[in-house]
């Protein structure tokens, strides 16, 4: 194939490709929008649903008992925290004393007592 030639097929497959890209581009766009669309019906609807019946009273409410139970989880981390490492220094221990019973079995299997 000549310069010219494949030139030629280079800008042909080009233009293909930017008409799948520009195809492709298109639906997305589309499906992007009626999701919007979606959304946004459904916030209203929820928006109908949910209205605060005091305004900031409530919302204030709602917000000190979303504080509480942060409060709460962030003590029930440490908590959690706490026993994950006792744990963890427990099965070193029994790690530890399993190797020490295998060395006194090995010991008195040899008849020497330490």
């Amino acid at each position: 194939m000549n310069e010219k030639a494949l030139k030629k097929e280079l800008e042909a497959c080009i233009v293909q490709l930017q008409e799948i890209a520009n195809v492709e581009s298109a639906e997305a766009i589309s499906g992007f929008e009626g999701t919007i669309e979606r959304n946004y019906k459904k916030l209203e609807e929820l928006k109908t649903k949910f209205i605060l019946k005091n305004g900031d009273e409530d919302r204030d409410r709602a917000m000190d008992v979303l504080d509480q139970f942060d409060e709460k989880l962030s003590a029930l981390e440490t908590v959690v925290e706490y026993h994950e490492k006792l744990a963890d220094e427990i099965d070193e221990v029994l790690r530890e004393f399993k190797v020490k019973k295998e060395l006194a079995e090995n010991r008195l299997s040899r008849g020497r007592i330490v």
